[in-house]
């Protein structure tokens, strides 16, 4: 029985170390395999397959001890009562040599249990001090972890501060646009009414306007044919004056006062027919001369209006033949109508 229970903590023992597969003697050689992750999670595995070896190791050491305890059977190294010591010593005395071997025995395998509790307290130790190394390592990453996620909950809150300022920021902007928006609005609203009167104002000034202008254009139609009226009179005027100048010019071209100078002139002239020419010649230069000389002289007198002249007659000539033959063709119009609108009516 002893037997069997300390082979099995040498098993659980060797299986502790075989499912380790590194080289745990020293904290230097273990610290060198916790360098990379995959390490560090096998490593978390053969930890956690250590405690569960410690674990059945102290139980199978406490059911050894519990089993194995000198003082729990009666052979161990004295009797549990004085009455026992003297009914062995009495009953007994012939085999003290035995006793004496069977104590030696005893003591010999209690220090031999001892060096094998010792040997599994150990190595309990080693265990023990290898799951402190991981649980210290997995404090550090832990440790390291929580201080990561400080800084970064730190970066956090400023740059949730910062955020928050400038959200603060925006809201002043806003508020101080929404104050412009509204004062623009309004300026808006003033300028459309003052738009609304000025286009009011213009519309009535240019209904004045036009309705002035129409007016004037009237009055000027007026005084336009006023002043035709006013220069065909004195067209008119014009034409008698000229008539009656050429008349004077005629009738004095045939006075003596002109025709004996001619004839003076005339008879140096061999030819008849050149004397005809001359004569007739001398008397219109006479009527042109004289008639330029008169309307100079009734012009300064005021009895000619500077109006009539050829081309003036010739426009004013041809006007009145203008309207002349209107009134002709509007006539004949009117008489066609008539007479067609009669042959109708009869048929």
């Amino acid at each position: 029985m002893q037997n069997s229970n300390l082979d099995d903590l040498n098993q659980s023992s060797q299986s502790g170390h075989s499912s380790s597969r590194w080289n745990l003697a020293s904290p230097k050689g273990f610290s060198k395999s916790l360098l990379s992750s995959e390490k560090y999670r096998d490593l978390m595995r053969g930890s956690t397959n250590l405690l569960e070896n410690g674990q059945s190791l102290s139980s199978k050491l406490q059911a050894f001890i519990g089993n194995n305890s000198p003082l729990a059977s009666s052979s161990a190294l004295g009797p549990s009562s004085p009455t026992e010591v003297i009914q062995s010593a009495g009953l007994h005395m012939g085999s003290g040599q035995q006793l004496k071997n069977n104590s030696l025995q005893q003591v010999t395998q209690a220090l031999e249990r001892q060096e094998q509790i010792n040997h599994v307290n150990a190595q309990l130790s080693k265990l023990n001090y290898l799951v402190n190394i991981a649980n210290f390592r997995k404090h550090k990453q832990v440790e390291m972890s929580v201080q990561e996620g400080q800084r970064q909950l730190q970066r956090l809150n400023s740059t949730m501060h910062d955020q928050a300022a400038t959200i603060e920021e925006l809201n002043n902007s806003l508020s101080e646009l929404s104050v412009e928006m509204e004062q623009q609005r309004n300026v808006c609203k003033r300028l459309t009414g003052s738009l609304d009167s000025q286009r009011h104002l213009l519309d009535t000034s240019l209904l004045e306007t036009r309705r002035e202008m129409g007016h004037q254009h009237a009055l000027l139609a007026k005084q336009q044919r006023f002043l035709d009226k006013l220069i065909q009179q004195k067209l008119r005027q014009d034409f008698l004056v000229d008539g009656g100048l050429i008349v004077t010019a005629i009738y004095l071209s045939n006075t003596i006062l002109v025709n004996y100078p001619l004839q003076l002139l005339l008879s140096v002239i061999p030819k008849q027919k050149q004397k005809l020419w001359v004569h007739q010649l001398g008397k219109l230069i006479f009527i042109i001369k004289m008639v330029m000389f008169l309307r100079y002289c009734s012009i300064r007198c005021g009895l000619h209006n500077s109006v009539g002249c050829t081309v003036g007659y010739g426009q004013e000539a041809l006007r009145l033949a203008a309207q002349r033959i209107r009134h002709l063709v509007s006539m004949a119009t009117r008489l066609f109508q008539s007479r067609k609108d009669s042959k109708l009516d009869i048929c």
